[in-house]
């Protein structure tokens, strides 16, 4: 299996974050990474590493606001320009709808620009994802890694075969969390919804133009390339890839996740979408103090071999892929998830299941903190799904 990795997702590497009224180091940090490449690498009869290329911020601007990443291109250059600790980038207060509510959009957001810290309070909805000098390198890169490895995706379907193709994208900063306009959950570029978005707008031809600086921009309403079925399977709910594809039909999101739990406000079992969009968003709330990973690998396979994922027909799968359900994760941890194999017997149910089976697959490393064990975890979900296990 080809996967994607680049040191330059390293960079970014935030001292602290503010979890449940604590400072403390911050979880999300360059040894997950290292961690997960290092088990890779010592496979090279199983796992093929290929370099990040760069496809420009084309396919970004299609599930990002243009404002929203200026800031984030900018913020902490701006940040320490205007005489801010030079720690990192951290908002102190939010456009809570209490405190803006009763104003017209265009007052309050007038003011947006106003200072830094406005601008930053705008752009983040918490204070576990600080901005620091390496954010923007990585963030861009970690975007970069999905593209690519969704690229090398469109080259093996073409390239014809019996067997299903999959490909992985060891990406960080994660992205699930990251909304339109805004960064939260140790997330920044919502990796998954762009690489979703890459498969809806683009064949391996007009995928090529893009990658040689041919084409630029990328204009909505083009005919679908592919419907996209993004599968979930991180401890937490991921808002933001819901929220980009909540109205529309040309992604089908499924995502198992501990509820209620962070974000806290979305993930419930009665969030199907809206408008062409609406029975398209399948969330699976799972008790993560009594679940096993028996019961959870259960609700998994039902989900995909439910009438709605079936009939929906794929052309490709994306796997946002945590490790956070791990009992012993720091971050999240189903308590009874507990036996290492069973990610070994994920990476099958999404080879297997009958809504995903012989669909070609992009994984896409979102979460999970226990660092030592991630390798294994990663290495037992693919070898699993290439019925190595």
């Amino acid at each position: 299996m080809d996967f994607v990795y680049s040191e330059i997702c390293l960079s970014h590497n935030p001292p602290f974050e503010v979890s449940s009224g604590r400072w403390q180091p911050h979880s999300e940090s360059p040894a997950r990474l290292v961690s997960i490449h290092a088990a890779l690498i010592k496979e090279p009869n199983v796992f093929n590493l290929i370099p990040h290329r760069d496809f420009s911020l084309a396919p970004i601007l299609r599930v990002h606001s243009p404002e929203f990443v200026a800031y984030l291109q900018t913020a902490y250059e701006e940040w320490v320009s205007a005489g801010r600790t030079p720690i990192g980038v951290l908002p102190d207060s939010f456009p809570h709808p209490a405190l803006v509510e009763h104003l017209p959009s265009q007052t309050w957001r007038a003011s947006i620009n106003s200072s830094i810290e406005a601008k930053v309070s705008t752009y983040a909805f918490d204070l576990g994802t600080m901005i620091v000098d390496g954010t923007w390198r990585a963030a861009i890169t970690s975007a970069n890694v999905a593209l690519t490895a969704a690229y090398r995706l469109l080259e093996l379907e073409q390239s014809g075969g019996n067997e299903p193709v999959a490909t992985y994208a060891l990406c960080r900063p994660p992205g699930h969390h990251a909304c339109k306009a805004a960064s939260g959950g140790f997330c920044y570029l919502n990796n998954a919804a762009i690489a979703a978005q890459f498969f809806n707008d683009h064949d391996l031809q007009s995928a090529k133009k893009l990658l040689e600086g041919e084409e630029q921009t990328i204009t909505g309403g083009l005919e679908v390339k592919k419907k996209v079925l993004i599968v979930d399977v991180d401890y937490h709910h991921g808002n933001g890839t819901q929220s980009m594809f909540y109205d529309t039909d040309n992604v089908f999101y499924v995502s198992l996740h501990a509820y209620p739990d962070y974000p806290y406000f979305t993930g419930s079992a009665q969030e199907v979408g809206v408008g062409k969009g609406e029975g398209y968003n399948i969330n699976i709330p799972i008790d993560a103090a009594n679940t096993t990973h028996e019961e959870y690998l259960e609700k998994l396979k039902a989900v995909l071999e439910s009438d709605a994922v079936v009939q929906y027909k794929a052309d490709v799968v994306v796997v946002s892929l945590g490790f956070d359900t791990w009992c012993e994760d720091p971050v999240g941890g189903v308590i009874h998830f507990s036996d290492a194999n069973a990610y070994t017997q994920m990476g099958k149910v999404l080879a297997t299941a009958k809504g995903t089976s012989g669909r070609p697959t992009l994984f896409v490393q979102e979460g999970g903190y226990t660092v030592p064990k991630l390798g294994d975890f990663t290495v037992n979900v693919l070898k699993g799904f290439l019925g190595q296990n």
